[in-house]
């Protein structure tokens, strides 16, 4: 989710319901061109400590993703916006997930037409990318942090990076002592790790 506060007071119910759940929050604060509906920064930050006391730090997952690069969001950029997120959500949460964009088709016609309209999306080189994750590792190990990356086909395992799944069977199994698969789902492409799971949902519904 991008903004879990309409569902915030509805919580109580789910766990009256016997349901057990974690959010994968991402927080970031990329131009408006990109996010055009997005709530303040500020805004979405309180809601994410406040998520936090609720449910716990363990339960709050924190992504950072997908990281774009162009002209108006540099290396610097994501390097600077990362380590200020980060250190205004110190004890609220203990794991962050990041990605960088892949270039799918729908995504791609997108960026062109943000390229008609003056903004530079740029196929960062894989230094660069390395740059930024072992960045992003400091500044995560100094706040708390684990860091993980998500479906990512570059290997970052040796700069201590390892790689993460939304579905997480064992992120699961520790937080709720509960049985399940630890079997890939074979529907997500290759890079992704999550395990077999059910969505429900539809796409092209996200208001922002």
């Amino acid at each position: 989710t991008r903004n879990p506060k309409p569902l915030m007071p509805r919580l109580s119910e789910l766990d009256s319901l016997g349901y057990r759940y974690y959010f994968l929050y991402t927080l970031m604060n990329n131009a408006r061109f990109l996010d055009p509906n997005i709530p303040k920064e500020e805004a979405r930050i309180e809601t994410f400590r406040e998520l936090a006391h609720m449910i716990g730090p363990d339960k709050v997952i924190w992504r950072y993703d997908p990281i774009v690069l162009g002209n108006d969001t540099t290396e610097e950029f994501h390097l600077q916006t990362y380590e200020k997120i980060a250190s205004r959500l110190y004890e609220s949460t203990k794991r962050s997930i990041i990605s960088f964009v892949d270039f799918y088709r729908k995504i791609q016609n997108r960026l062109d037409k943000i390229g008609h309209e003056g903004h530079f999306i740029e196929r960062p080189k894989p230094d660069t990318l390395t740059d930024i994750m072992k960045t992003f590792l400091k500044i995560a190990h100094k706040y708390g942090m684990e860091i993980y990356s998500c479906a990512e086909e570059e290997e970052y395992q040796s700069y201590g990076v390892a790689p993460s799944q939304c579905i997480d069977d064992q992120l699961i199994r520790k937080l709720f002592n509960i049985p399940v698969t630890d079997r890939k789902d074979t529907t997500q492409r290759k890079a992704c790790h999550c395990v077999e799971s059910r969505d429900i949902g539809s796409y092209n519904t996200c208001l922002y």
